[in-house]
C-alpha cells in the first residue's frame, strides 16, 4: 500500500473538491483510536491504507489476514445485508461526506458494529478516494437496543393498561363499572389482613320517573351528579362504581359497623341536585332521594357475593320503608 495522505484544500481555495496534500506518518495514524483507512472510490473499493486499530477491530492479527478476510476490498469488510444501504450513503454522485452506521464481521465471525464517518477526496492525478474513519459502537447498538425493547414492553403494558381501564370504566360516569368493582374489591379483600370493611348499595329513588318525565339527559346528568358526589365523599382508596342503571356501590376497607360507618352513610344520603327545567324555565327536578343498603363483615371474611346479598337486602327493606332511607344489615 501507499503511503496515507491528508486531504488539502483543492486548486484555487475550492473546499468543495479537497485533494491529497501533505503526507502524514503511518506511526501517527496507527495511534488514533479506532479505524483509520482509504479506499477507492471506484475501482471496486481497494484498500490504499488500513490503520492497527481496524485491523485490531477486525480481529485480525496482519494486514494478510485482513486481506484474507476483506479480499482487500471495502464492500469486502461491510456485511452483507448492509451494503446497498451504505452504498446508497456512500454515493460518489450525490454524497462528499458520510455518515453511516453498519456492521462488519470479524475474523472470528463475531458481528460488530461501527459509525463510518467518510470523505471522498480527488488526489493530484484525479483519482478519488474515500478516507474514512471507523469506531466501534456495538455496545452503544445493544444498549439502544435494550432500550427500545424496554420500551416497547412499557408501551404494550401501558396500552393493556388502557385497555382494562376501559373495559372497567363506566363509559357515562368514568367510574369503574361492575366488572372494575368486582376486581378491585376482591384484590382488597384478599390482603384484608383480618381488618373490617363496609359495603353500600345506593340506589336512586324512582329513577324510571325522572327520565320518564324529563328525558333521558337529564337522566344522564343525574347519574353523573351522583357519581361524583359518591367519589367525592369517600376516601381516595375506597371503591366507587356504578354496576347497572341507577345502581351505585361503594366499598370502604377498614370500616366496620358503627358510629363511623352510619356518619358516612348521611353524608352520602345528604346529596341534592338542583336540575332539570321544563322548557319555560321552571324547575321541576329539585332533588331525588337516594335509599341505601350496607353491610359490615368485622373481619373481611365474607367475600364480595356474601356482601352484596346482605347489602341488597338491606336495601330492599329500606326502599319497603318508604325509600329515602338507609338501611343496615346486621355485622357479620
Amino acid at each position: 500500500m501507499t503511503v496515507f495522505h491528508r486531504p488539502a484544500i483543492g486548486a484555487g481555495g475550492d473546499a468543495s473538491r479537497p485533494e491529497v496534500g501533505a503526507e502524514v506518518s503511518w506511526e501517527f495514524l496507527d495511534r488514533i483510536p479506532g479505524g483509520v483507512f482509504r479506499y477507492r472510490a471506484d475501482d471496486g473499493g481497494a484498500f490504499d491504507y488500513v490503520n492497527r486499530g481496524l485491523l485490531e477491530m477486525l480481529g485480525c492479527a496482519t494486514y494478510e489476514q485482513f486481506v484474507e478476510l476483506t479480499a482487500n476490498s471495502f464492500w469486502g469488510m461491510v456485511h452483507p445485508d448492509d451494503r446497498e444501504r451504505v452504498r446508497q450513503a456512500c454515493d460518489p454522485e450525490t454524497v462528499q461526506d458520510d455518515r453511516v452506521r453498519y456492521r462488519v464481521v470479524r475474523r472470528d465471525g463475531r458481528v460488530r458494529w461501527v459509525d463510518d464517518h467518510g470523505r471522498r477526496v480527488v488526489d493530484s492525478a484525479g483519482t478519488p478516494w474515500y478516507y474514512v474513519t471507523l469506531l466501534d459502537v456495538t455496545e452503544a447498538v445493544r444498549l439502544q437496543e435494550e432500550l427500545d425493547a424496554a420500551n416497547e414492553r412499557l408501551e404494550a403494558l401501558a396500552m393493556l393498561d388502557s385497555y382494562q381501564q376501559r373495559a372497567e370504566e363506566d363509559g357515562l360516569t368514568r367510574i369503574p363499572n361492575r366488572v372494575g368493582v368486582q376486581r378491585r374489591v376482591r384484590e382488597l379483600l384478599e390482603c384484608a389482613d383480618g381488618r373490617p370493611c363496609s359495603f353500600f348499595i345506593i340506589d336512586v329513588d324512582d329513577f324510571k320517573a325522572i327520565n320518564d318525565t324529563f328525558g333521558h339527559p337529564v337522566g344522564d346528568d343525574v347519574l353523573k351528579a351522583l357519581a361524583r358526589h359518591l367519589r367525592n365523599t369517600v376516601r381516595h382508596d375506597d371503591v366507587v362504581g356504578r354496576i347497572g342503571g341507577d345502581e351505585f356501590v361503594v366499598f370502604c376497607m377498614g370500616l366496620g359497623a358503627g358510629a363511623a360507618q352510619r356518619a358516612l352513610a348521611e353524608r352520602l344520603q345528604a346529596w341534592h341536585f338542583p336540575h332539570g327545567r321544563a322548557d319555560d324555565g321552571d324547575l321541576l327536578l329539585d332533588g331525588p332521594t337516594l335509599s341505601m343498603g350496607v353491610a359490615s363483615s368485622e373481619d373481611s371474611t365474607l367475600t364480595l357475593d356474601e356482601l352484596y346479598a346482605l347489602a341488597d337486602a338491606a336495601l330492599y327493606r329500606a326502599k319497603e320503608q318508604g325509600k329515602n332511607r338507609v338501611g343496615f344489615s346486621a355485622a357479620v
